[in-house]
């Protein structure tokens, strides 16, 4: 796109500021230090070329709704462990959230 040549400086919205804040604070600055409540590993590593990009990998990283992050096989352990009364919750300190992801959703 080329600038209007009289067109006012860029000055953002509030709501794209909302939106940055949240990108930056709790997503670019979190995420790579992450790590996975089960197994306490990291869940990225540092080099970002052996990122792991096959689902099915156990090393696989899920995002759950609460923003929380596992490696995919701790993830599918925990689900698959019981007890099953009331639903999971996240394992992260200090989060109490119940656990939900579409690969697990169970239907009646």
């Amino acid at each position: 796109l080329k600038p209007k040549p009289r067109a006012p400086p860029f000055a953002p919205l509030p709501s794209l500021r909302r939106v940055t804040a949240f990108l930056v604070q709790e997503c670019a600055r979190v995420y790579p230090a992450a790590t996975c409540p089960l197994c306490r590993a990291r869940c990225f590593p540092d080099d970002p070329a052996a990122i792991v990009h096959d689902v099915e990998h156990p090393r696989h990283v899920e995002r759950v709704l609460c923003n929380h992050l596992y490696h995919r096989d701790c993830l599918d352990d925990y689900l698959k462990t019981p007890p099953f009364k009331g639903g999971k919750k996240c394992k992260a300190r200090a989060c109490e959230a119940r656990i939900f992801h579409e690969r697990w959703k169970v239907s009646e």
